[in-house]
Parts: C-alpha cells; structure tokens; sequence
C-alpha cells in the first residue's frame, strides 16, 4: 500500500496513490488528495 506524499501538483497537499485490478484496457490507479488537518490552502 501506497503512503501519503507531498503532491505533485498542489502546494500543501498530500496524495495517496491508489492500486486497483486491470481492467480491459490495462492498469486502473487512482489518486486521492487531501489537506492535512489544521492547514490552509
């Protein structure tokens, strides 16, 4: 299982890489995003 990280793409926020089963077009990830409690954007 993935772990929270700093994203990529927003300054403050965390990301969660999700892994989910193949489907019939190949790989299936998703990305959940969250601002850590107590933060401001």
């Amino acid at each position: 299982m993935s772990r929270w990280r700093p994203d990529t793409l927003l300054g403050g926020f965390e990301a969660l890489q999700l892994q989910f089963p193949d489907d019939y077009d190949g790989a299936v990830v998703a990305t959940l995003v969250r601002l850590p409690a107590g933060e401001s954007p």
